[in-house]
């Protein structure tokens, strides 16, 4: 299964071990799921996790999803990126061109993505491997 993960599901997979989000995290780093990225989801991730734990681990973690996931470039989706001007938040607008010019999930936790199909909380991508899901959705 492959689907675009957003940086909101590694970043709470991150810090705490005990959520959606981490157990989704695990599932990628052991191949179970096949995660798609992009360039502004590392840059996301490294700047909040720089912020909380240093530089290094930030660096650590930058490996480590070049590593576990599909990181896809800028002008891979580029022309997909006019189709959804205003329709989401100006942040959100690469995630979800990649998502729809690679016809992927999104899973999130970031109502933003609400209004789109293609959208999932962890809580629901968790219930969809089978898992059994924590109560909160992230």
């Amino acid at each position: 299964m492959r689907v675009f993960v957003d940086s909101s599901v590694f970043i709470y997979g991150l810090e705490f071990e005990e959520s959606n989000s981490a157990i989704i995290y695990n599932a990628i780093a052991n191949g179970t799921v096949k995660a798609v990225i992009n360039e502004k989801v590392i840059e996301e991730v490294v700047r909040y996790i720089g912020r909380r734990k240093g530089r290094h681990f930030a660096y650590l973690i930058e490996s480590q999803l070049r590593r576990i996931c599909k990181v896809k470039q800028r002008q891979d989706y580029a022309g997909e990126i006019g189709k959804w001007e205003g329709k989401i938040k100006e942040k959100d607008l690469e995630h979800l061109a990649t998502a729809k010019k690679f016809e992927m999930k999104i899973v999130a936790y970031d109502t933003d993505f609400m209004p789109f199909e293609e959208y999932c909380t962890p809580k629901q991508f968790v219930g969809g491997l089978r898992k059994k899901p924590y109560d909160a959705e992230r």
